[in-house]
């Protein structure tokens, strides 16, 4: 097996995108990729990108499955040069504005032991969800075992490294609740 597609004819994917590894990539009506994305699903041949309906990946930006999932969920947006790195999982909703140069990442370097450089150790794996309606600043950062629950803001340059409550405005490194989002009285 090498690449397995499923393009919508309305989908747009730019010319100059960059496909490696083996696996499975699909993109359903009106999403695009734009120019110089890269998209390395992995060697195994298990790694799977899914881009729902008139989802969006911005220009430069890198999807790396390293043979785990990444699924962009319906109407939403990654922005430029941000990158994904799906090996545990990564599961953005509906609705999502991810801003520019943030990056997902669902796994971690094992650290315990002192008599193997970190690098020679291994890694743990574990998923990241994004829930739908979520509203990501330039710059964030969410580690692996991370769920952003619905209708949540991080703010630009968090690091986001435990789940965040719904309808929060999070912010700061480490990134934590700052109040809670209200309806707006002037908004019908």
């Amino acid at each position: 097996m090498t690449i397995e597609w499923s393009v919508h004819p309305s989908a747009r994917i730019a010319e100059d995108v960059i496909v490696r590894g083996r696996g499975r990539i699909t993109v359903a009506e009106f999403a695009t990729i734009e120019e110089h994305v890269l998209i390395d699903l992995g060697g195994a041949g298990s790694g799977r990108i899914d881009l729902e309906p008139r989802s969006k990946v911005k220009f430069g930006t890198a999807l790396r499955c390293y043979n785990g999932s990444i699924e962009i969920g319906l109407h939403s947006t990654v922005g430029d040069h941000s990158v994904l790195y799906g090996h545990g999982g990564i599961l953005i909703g509906a609705h999502c504005g991810i801003g520019p140069h943030c990056v997902v990442t669902s796994s971690g370097h094992i650290t315990s032991g002192l008599d193997v450089p970190i690098r020679y150790q291994g890694e743990v794996v574990a998923p990241v969800k994004v829930e739908d309606d979520v509203w990501m600043g330039a710059g964030v950062r969410v580690l692996a075992g991370v769920t952003v629950r619905t209708g949540g803001i991080i703010a630009a340059g968090s690091v986001v490294t435990a789940s965040t409550p719904p309808h929060f405005m999070c912010a700061g490194v480490p990134c934590r609740p700052k109040r809670r989002r209200r309806p707006d009285p002037e908004v019908p």
